[in-house]
């Protein structure tokens, strides 16, 4: 009986990391594009690397105090090409019009968020830049689980951004926004 008890406790421990869900590892990337507008649309890829099925219900990117975020077009978030899985269950809400932290967030009625694990979604925010920061600026993001399992189930990181400001020019190449690869 002490065998089996033994044995039992063995493949418990054992077991437990196996079904842990957390979120580490995940990440973010930025792709600037230029408005003819004056403003710059930021899309953000964001890969949640949970490879034992957590979902994300919060995506929080916190832009460059001298950035905005203006409410047209309307932010957005949308599977990334080919390989995300979202819930359709979920449903998502964007808050930050008017400041410079862009979150959406999301669940369904069972508390699962709205991003799978392995799986990568766009989102995207339309900003205008004040130049009188032109300079190379962090950009900070957070990205929350739907803490089912064990942790980890929040991610943090920042990615080097540059802000450039200019003129516009007919022979001008630039954008307003250009990340720093």
């Amino acid at each position: 009986m002490k065998r089996l008890l033994t044995i039992l406790a063995l493949l418990a421990l054992a077991a437990g990391p196996a079904l842990a869900q957390n979120i580490g590892g995940s990440t973010v990337t930025v792709s600037p594009s230029e408005d003819n507008n004056g403003t710059s649309t930021l899309c953000f890829t964001v890969t949640n690397a949970s490879t034992d099925f957590e979902w994300l219900t919060d995506v929080i990117i916190t832009l460059p105090a001298c950035m905005t975020i203006l409410n047209t077009p309307p932010a957005s978030a949308a599977p990334a090409p080919g390989s995300a899985d979202f819930n359709s269950g979920a449903t998502v809400s964007f808050g930050g019009y008017g400041t410079n932290i862009a979150h959406w967030s999301g669940d369904d009625e069972f508390g699962y968020g709205f991003l799978l694990g392995e799986n990568a979604g766009v989102f995207c925010v339309t900003v205008s830049i004040n130049c009188a920061c032109d300079n190379s600026y962090p950009i900070g993001w957070t990205l929350l689980g739907d803490t089912f399992g064990a942790p980890p189930h929040t991610a943090t990181g920042s990615l080097s951004f540059l802000v450039l400001c200019s003129t516009p020019a007919a022979s001008s190449s630039w954008g307003d926004v250009k990340s720093l690869y």
